[in-house]
């Protein structure tokens, strides 16, 4: 907590140590991160808004792979319940260095995935993994078992006396 209290602190800060609100305020508000460029030219948008944008991707995804998750677990055959229930689990339990490096050894420039796809289909390696797509695809994954964790409990079928209650109360009840 303490070197983080560091950093924060700096940034209010000139390089003699004064403080400079002023300066944050230069740096805060620039167009490095608050930039809207993407959307009339070629260049980027700033920090702020590529974050944005990837976190309402991530919260779509996750939340769309949790939901697939959920309903193959609760409302398929018993058959794949325990894998789908371990495999949407097994991002929590492992270290989040451990997606990312699954990710680089299958879809780096020398991975097994990119290596298969360059033998088999021409598919020239490229660095994709390593910007926004990769970032993206390691966030889905490690945020795809909450988002399971909550549709699995609100996607269970509903147990058979409250079925059958509905089906006696009738059409117009409740």
């Amino acid at each position: 907590m303490f070197p983080v209290l560091i950093i924060l602190a700096s940034a209010f800060r000139d390089q003699e140590g004064a403080i400079a609100l002023a300066q944050f305020s230069d740096k805060f508000f620039d167009r490095s991160v608050w930039g809207l460029d993407c959307l009339g030219s070629t260049l980027r948008c700033g920090v702020a808004w590529n974050t944005l944008i990837l976190a309402i991707a991530v919260g779509f995804g996750a939340t769309a792979l949790g939901l697939a998750f959920a309903l193959v677990a609760t409302r398929t055959g018993r058959r794949f319940a325990g894998t789908v229930r371990v495999l949407a689990v097994l991002p929590i339990i492992t270290p989040p260095f451990v997606i990312g490096l699954a990710l680089i050894l299958l879809f780096g420039r020398s991975g097994s995935v990119t290596a298969l796809l360059a033998d088999w289909l021409g598919i020239a390696p490229s660095r994709w993994i390593y910007g926004w797509p990769g970032i993206l695809i390691a966030q889905v994954l490690a945020f795809t078992p909450i988002a399971f964790w909550f549709w699995s409990g609100s996607s269970r079928p509903s147990a058979p006396r409250s079925k059958r209650l509905r089906r006696r109360s009738g059409p117009g009840a409740g």
